[in-house]
């Protein structure tokens, strides 16, 4: 039998990737392809280049937000990526064939408003660009396109996976949660209807999926921040355990 792994978007809620991968390690579980949105990406791109969870934590960890986050003073975004170029330079392989498995990073063309799954060839710009929030980061410029974050219409990248294996398994980082908290600015609204719209979309991959990681507790953190670095990562590595059982059942372990 062979099983994917999706790993959907969520930004600085990645570090809960790193939990659910050290779960799916101790409970024996393979994964033959592994697709990644934003910060699934990164997760992806790190694991598959041959680091442990927990040495990606404690790499992630090392750094710091205004490491992660540089203005941009030209171009179209607030942000460079400059901090996860140098990231990937040094701890990720270059070409995705230079990685343990298949791997699948999910773009947004600007121009023509499609999807494009980049799964071959050198493998850092389609990571940053699937990490490119759009307005927040600089849009990313490879061939004659430009591309954005893979969120903004495939956050949990099942789709890619589901024709090359039999069973998927996705770990949702945006589970649709009821908030509480008064919107009484701008940037609160404009966060929140991004995140509803994100949802939207995630859906039609959600029903694709064999099974599904997420819970409420991921809610709680912070999109935009990295505190409660160690709470993220128990969350991940809970949420697996917590459908152990299931997944021994669903696998046939």
């Amino acid at each position: 039998m062979k099983v994917g792994l999706a790993l959907g978007g969520g930004a600085a809620r990645g570090v809960i990737h790193l939990g659910a991968l050290k779960a799916f390690e101790e409970l024996g579980i393979h994964f033959d392809a592994v697709s990644g949105t934003s910060a699934g990406s990164i997760a992806g791109a790190l694991y598959l280049s041959g680091w442990s969870p927990d040495e990606i934590f404690d790499i992630v960890k090392e750094s710091k937000v205004l490491d992660v986050v540089r203005p941009s003073l030209k171009g179209v975004g607030l942000l460079t990526h400059s901090y996860l170029r140098q990231l990937l330079k040094k701890y990720a392989k270059e070409r995705f064939e230079d990685l343990t498995r298949p791997f699948y990073v999910t773009t947004v063309n600007l121009q023509t408003g499609r999807v494009r799954v980049f799964s071959e060839g050198p493998m850092h710009e389609p990571v940053v660009a699937s990490s490119s929030i759009p307005m927040l980061f600089k849009v990313v410029r490879i061939g004659e396109y430009d591309y954005v974050d893979g969120g903004l219409r495939m956050n949990l990248p099942v789709r890619p996976l589901r024709p090359l294996v039999d069973k998927v398994i996705a770990v949702n980082l945006m589970p649709l949660v009821q908030s509480e908290r008064p919107y009484s600015n701008l940037w609160s609204v404009a966060a929140r209807v991004f995140d509803i719209a994100v949802i939207n979309n995630i859906a039609v991959d959600y029903y694709e999926a064999d099974l599904v990681i997420e819970s409420e507790e991921f809610a709680r953190f912070n999109k935009f921040s990295f505190q409660e670095m160690e709470a993220r990562f128990a969350a991940g590595y809970d949420a697996v355990m917590q459908k152990a059982d299931t997944l021994r059942h669903l696998l046939a372990l």
